[in-house]
């Protein structure tokens, strides 16, 4: 059980595929990436802050060019926290609140390991104030140990060097066995390790690699004696004794009266090996084989160009360049080389037949990469031969095969590392897998890519360029996971522990934080709609009579003949749809077949009856209207057959579907064509009459109703010249990108009656993909369903609210955020990122 958990919490809390040589440690080969050099003094820095975020969590980074940290929440082990539902709290331990049963034989004795200053030097990055502290010597110890376990290379036995080796006692079951922690207390702490390490760039291998061997050696009761630290004697290493933790071997190394001490879920469900494995863990620690394939791809178009680029990305990328630039020094990580690319299979040295093409090399090593892995780019000159060229040389780069032994030649395991085309998306995975990108901005990544309008490009600059809106949704989680461990507190510790609340008022907090996250849950599901409006483009329909003008607006919006316009009626018998960019809000504007009754036009003319083809065409008509999420109806000034004069033609059929589009939710919005046969004396004043016309029919504000000519609008006549805008078509699409903005203005919700005063949270929820707005739907479901058990518990006669089903609806809601992010307890997401990556 336990190394099951300790498997999923770091599957969950791990990135991936830290591609580090198999011949280097964890500890010199993430040294080098960070700091540049790989000396002791940087060694003793790397662990110093490792170990002071393992500590107490999160605090200020070392600034680094180049370097991006990941967006990764670390909460330490002085925080208290929840696994599988039991709630641990480790700070007792090092405040003295415990008492310790290992000083000096004397039991009861508390000792505060955080003195001089409690957390405060761990801000500083320093151990302590003074080297005298208890502080001091059990943070150095730490970082000694730390060491030892990653393989720092440069630690020295001199206890006056920059970075002393561990020397401290052999076995950590004699320090830490006072302590009796627990299955839930070793994995919490195993599990801030890895936390802590994938916010320092440590790849999912080696934060598993490290997670399985602190399992393996110091997680499993009465395993054999084994030796952690080279040079050190073999000793007793279990740390995890109390509750929960496994026993090897059926405890038959367990010294007399201590093999029946674990639970019964937790015995024999370790390895009967558990000394070996502990042997072999910790050299796992220090270095594990990378057996990734190495990808390539053209990252830039195809076809003809002046540059093309091919990314690489893996641990054959040093192999491949050697390869390619034969007797080259590798260029320095983030500077660009002018390099000749020659054949790889060429015999060295090359001639100059061999030679591909004149590249711009850049190298950048993981896991400070846009993959988090070593990467290199290859700036081609873009000509498809010399492109197919490159491309088909780099498989032919195979590297040689390495040993996982210190001397590269020794019997320990081999690896040929593949090199392979990447699959669609597949460097976008690898930089979501190693934390350089959260999920939710992968795929605002795609909106990037896809962006053809302006608000198209705002709305995936604000996935893409902050991490903002993944950070809301896991706070979201976290307070969520919060919650139920309060309430499966009371389920826990009710009878033997003091709590502040009754849990009848536990509850009533707990369900004010739901309908509060409930609230703005909601808000940012409303607000993605709005954003998949950007996203997918706005629908407008043109509605009219036939022959009202509108496959002439149609061809004057677009500014090209789109639809075929004519003085017969009825050549429009389909929906005619094309996109196009107005302001910035891309619409997909159709133009429809014009509506009309039996044997009537527009003005009220008697025409032909309405044929089957054309009333499918209506019926299409009436469709995409009611589909559409602004509907324009055009109406048209026509000649009176009886007056012969000028007059505005209202057909009923138009009238009566806009109706029906505005209380289905559509925005409707009316413009009146052909107003140039109006005539110019007193022309405001019939327009004024057939605005009051409109809005007793429809019921639109004045600033919905427009006025246009598309036939001024195409050939300006000599009264209309002198206008900025002739036909007033400008002003109607300044009228439709009014509508568009208001569309998309993101929801704003009152919290407990105030509006949320920060609008960029809400502006950023815009960004929130149709997965995203699902699960969230179903977080908030899952809210009114712990709601309701809330409120029944209330109203039942002895108050008694049914905890179980509340903290399981809790536990529902916080999954579906988790899968949002990708990350956390959430269970198995894998099937959610396929989906994400192909895009």
């Amino acid at each position: 059980m336990l190394l099951k958990t300790l498997v999923a919490a770091f599957t969950l809390a791990g990135t991936a595929f830290a591609q580090r040589p198999a011949d280097v440690s964890i500890c010199d080969y993430y040294t080098s990436a960070l700091f540049k050099n790989n000396t002791a003094e940087n060694q003793l820095t790397h662990m110093t802050l490792l170990v002071n975020t393992v500590v107490i969590g999160n605090y200020t980074k070392p600034t680094i060019d180049g370097i991006t940290w990941p967006d990764v929440t670390v909460p330490g082990i002085l925080a208290n926290g929840t696994i599988d539902g039991k709630n641990v709290s480790l700070l007792p331990f090092f405040n003295g609140e415990r008492a310790s049963t290992n000083r000096g034989g004397t039991a009861g004795v508390k000792v505060n390991f955080l003195d001089d200053g409690g957390a405060a030097p761990l801000l500083l990055n320093k151990p302590a104030n003074g080297t005298s502290s208890k502080q001091y010597k059990l943070l150095t110890h730490l970082y000694s140990f730390f060491g030892a376990l990653l393989g720092c290379g440069h630690q020295s036995t001199d206890p006056n060097a920059p970075f002393p080796v561990y020397a401290g006692n052999p076995s950590q079951h004699a320090v830490h066995k006072y302590m009796n922690l627990s299955a839930a207390e070793f994995t919490y702490f195993v599990t801030q390790v890895g936390l802590a390490a994938r916010s320092f760039g440590v790849g999912e291998k080696d934060i598993t690699a490290v997670g399985k061997a602190l399992n393996d050696t110091f997680g499993v009761k009465c395993s054999a004696n084994a030796s952690v630290v080279k040079g050190q004697p073999a000793a007793e290493q279990a740390v995890c004794l109390g509750e929960g933790c496994p026993v090897a071997d059926g405890g038959r190394h367990c010294p007399k009266g201590e093999g029946n001490a674990s639970t019964a879920s937790g015995t024999g469900s370790s390895s009967s090996k558990a000394g070996g494995a502990a042997a072999t863990g910790t050299a796992a620690m220090a270095g594990e084989t990378s057996d990734e394939p190495t990808i390539y791809a053209l990252s830039t178009a195809p076809g003809r160009a002046a540059i093309a680029v091919v990314r690489i990305s893996g641990p054959a990328c040093v192999d491949i360049y050697h390869a390619l630039c034969p007797g080259k020094p590798l260029p320095q990580p983030r500077h660009a080389a002018l390099r000749t690319l020659y054949d790889p299979t060429a015999p060295s040295p090359p001639p100059q037949s061999a030679i591909l093409d004149s590249a711009l090399v850049l190298f950048f090593r993981g896991p400070y990469s846009v993959t988090g892995e070593d990467l290199l780019e290859l700036h081609v000159h873009g000509g498809p031969a010399i492109v197919r060229a490159v491309l088909s040389s780099i498989p032919k780069c195979s590297p040689p095969s390495r040993s996982a032994s210190k001397g590269g030649g020794g019997s320990g395991p081999h690896t040929t590392t593949s090199i392979r085309y990447a699959e669609p998306g597949e460097f976008t995975r690898r930089a979501y897998l190693n934390s350089r990108l959260s999920l939710p901005q992968v795929e605002a990544l795609g909106d990037a890519l896809t962006a053809a309008t302006e608000q198209q490009r705002l709305l995936s600059v604000r996935g893409s360029a902050s991490s903002r809106l993944a950070a809301r949704y896991d706070e979201w989680r976290r307070a969520l996971l919060l919650a139920r461990g309060e309430l499966e507190a009371l389920i826990d510790f009710a009878e033997d522990q003091h709590f502040d609340e009754s849990p009848a008022q536990l509850a009533a907090s707990v369900a004010a934080q739901a309908r509060a996250l409930r609230a703005a849950m909601d808000a940012h599901a409303r607000n993605a709609v709005r954003g998949e409006l950007l996203r997918g483009g706005i629908s407008v329909a043109l509605l009219g009579e036939p022959n009202a003008g509108k496959s002439s607006l149609l061809n004057r919006v677009v500014g090209r003949e789109a639809a075929i316009v004519s003085q017969e009626r009825g050549t429009t018998r389909d929906v005619v749809e094309t996109g196009v960019d107005l302001g910035g809000w891309f619409c997909r504007i159709g133009d429809t077949a014009g509506l009309r009754g039996a044997g009537v036009g527009a003005g009220g003319r008697k025409v032909a009856d309405v044929g089957a083809v054309e009333m499918e065409g209506i019926r299409r008509a009436k469709e995409r209207a009611i589909g559409a999420d602004v509907v324009v109806c055009v109406f048209s000034v026509e000649e009176d057959p009886r007056t012969g004069l000028p007059g505005l033609s209202l057909s009923p059929e138009v009238v009566e579907t806009a109706r029906e589009c505005m209380s289905r939710g559509g925005q409707v919005m009316a413009i009146v064509n052909k107003s140039d046969m109006l005539p110019l004396s007193g022309r405001a004043e019939e327009q004024r009459q057939h605005l009051t016309s409109i809005r007793a029919q429809l019921d639109l504000p004045p600033e919905r109703i427009h006025f246009i000519s598309c036939k001024e609008a195409a050939a300006p006549s000599s009264t209309s010249t002198s206008s900025p805008d002739p036909g007033n078509l400008q002003s109607f699409l300044s009228g439709l990108v009014t509508i568009f903005k208001e569309m998309t203005t993101p929801v704003v919700p009152e919290l407990d009656g105030v509006v949320a005063p920060d609008m960029s949270i809400w502006q950023e929820s815009l960004g929130a993909t149709e997965r995203q707005r699902l699960l969230l739907e179903e977080c908030s479901a899952h809210l009114t369903e712990f709601l309701r058990e809330v409120e029944e518990g209330e109203a039942e006669m002895d108050g008694e609210l049914d905890i179980v089903l509340a903290a399981e609806s809790l536990r529902a809601a916080a999954t579906c955020l988790a899968k949002i992010t990708g990350k956390g307890e959430a269970g198995d997401v894998e099937e959610v990122l396929g989906v994400v990556f192909e895009k």
